[in-house]
């Protein structure tokens, strides 16, 4: 008889029967006790019962790991919204809101990451290297892209699958294969991996967006009870850059726009843009088989021109951005940058050219572009379009819902219509030194020669 089965008849069993060990399996995986009953069904043997346990426990695996992949969706949705809040409303009231739903995504990515590091530990062995431990990162290559792989065990250290399928015969083969635990042992492996690249992208970008907060927002973020890692951040977006998980192309992109945005604005020396253009550069060249004709990547091969000082291979490449890009956003992003490196070449023109179209077409920031176009046009000795623009600026509703619309609103007040295009090339300068975009030197001389 398959199974340890007690009767009236029979004397006690000398060890507990099959059925109180599945049922006991059982119980620790609804009290959230996966490895103990993993562990309890490993030596099963041949016991019809066992077998069905253990069936039983694979299937609510399954499905917490679907449960994981919800989870994480919903923290990277709360990540956005966030700080979608933190850009919006420049008030106390979006402040709590964006910090309020960061808590609920730390508190999601903490827990599907604690639940999945124990998984990753299993399949590939307890020395893997995981987000936040080492910053050699790699992810293991999965064991399925060749038929001749050996699939890995999550309970054995050197990550092999050593058990042979037994030489049943009759029903007792049907019934074992219906109840194995792992029909496909090669999904689990990269099932796991693919998750864990997959919160180690959220958790990565949650630490480094909070580590480039200001200090305001940090103090509200610090009372909410989490602090973000720079460090953490970025070992795991490289780690989730390498993965199969769909996240990947974007946690590249979240590395360049760090490398190439934040890393320069925050930049205390030249060193430091250095080792990020270093960095933009192999990431582009590792992308570039896959997404070469990228508007987005594109444009951050045009930040690391700009960050270099090639200016016209910057413009040349943000032009190539905009022809293939399909998003209106990206484009005018594009033209932005357009115009602030032919401002900072002294080309007023071509600058005034590229801040007008953005003015025309964009809904966010018209006063500044606004701004700009004047002062561009006045450095050209435009004074009428200056006017133009001037009184546009002074129509528009005092009302400021950002630090940069009340800097505007005063600097408005300089466009006088009866001042030279030397006056207005000192205003020029004045935004090329706020926005730290000074010329190199050759620019540096041609302002000092007038």
């Amino acid at each position: 008889m398959l199974g340890k089965t007690s009767c009236k008849n029979e004397e006690p069993a000398s060890a507990e029967d099959d059925w109180i060990l599945a049922r006991r399996g059982i119980q620790l995986v609804l009290n959230n006790k996966y490895s103990e009953a993993e562990a309890l069904f490993k030596n099963k043997g041949d016991s019809i019962q066992l077998a069905a346990g253990h069936s039983y426990v694979v299937f609510m695996d399954l499905g917490v790991y679907e449960t994981l992949e919800q989870q994480i969706t919903l923290a990277d949705c709360q990540v956005c919204i966030a700080f979608l809040n933190f850009m919006t409303q420049d008030s106390t009231t979006g402040y709590v809101k964006g910090g309020w739903a960061l808590r609920k995504a730390w508190g999601l990515y903490h827990s599907a990451y604690n639940e999945l590091s124990t998984q990753y530990r299993k399949v590939f062995g307890l020395q893997s290297h995981l987000p936040g431990e080492s910053p050699s990162w790699r992810v293991i290559p999965s064991t399925t892209s060749t038929p001749s792989s050996t699939p890995m065990s999550p309970t054995s250290p050197t990550g092999s699958w050593s058990q042979p399928e037994p030489q049943y015969n009759g029903y007792r083969k049907h019934l074992y294969r219906l109840f194995s635990p792992l029909p496909s042992p090669q999904i689990c492996p990269e099932e796991v991996q693919r998750l864990m690249c997959a919160v180690s992208f959220g958790y990565g970008l949650f630490h480094l967006c909070i580590s480039l907060l200001p200090a305001t927002v940090l103090r509200l973020i610090h009372i909410l009870g989490f602090v973000g890692d720079r460090t953490v951040g970025l070992e795991a977006l490289m780690f989730a850059r390498q993965g199969p998980d769909m996240r990947a192309p974007l946690a590249i992109l979240a590395l360049l726009w760090y490398h190439t945005v934040m890393r320069p604005l925050l930049a205390l020396n030249s060193q430091i843009i250095n080792s990020g253009i270093v960095a933009a550069d192999a990431l582009v060249d590792e992308s570039k088989a896959e997404f070469g004709e990228s508007a987005l990547f594109l444009f951050f091969k045009g930040r690391i021109h700009r960050l270099k000082n090639e200016l016209e291979n910057a413009v040349r490449t943000y032009r190539e951005a905009v022809d293939k890009s399909v998003q209106r956003e990206l484009s005018l992003l594009c033209l932005h940058e357009m115009g602030w490196c032919r401002l900072i070449q002294l080309n007023y023109k071509h600058a005034f050219t590229a801040f007008y179209q953005i003015r025309e077409q964009s809904r966010w920031s018209k006063n500044f572009y606004t701004y700009l176009s004047a002062v561009c046009a006045g450095s050209l000795g435009e004074i009428s379009v200056v006017a133009q623009l001037a009184n546009s600026l002074l129509r528009r509703p005092d009302v400021h819902k950002s630090q940069l619309d009340m800097m505007i609103a005063r600097r408005s007040k300089l466009l006088l219509p009866t001042r030279d295009a030397c006056y207005y090339r000192y205003l020029a300068y004045e935004m090329l030194y706020l926005w730290n975009s000074l010329p190199p030197t050759s620019g540096l001389v041609a302002i000092l020669k007038g």
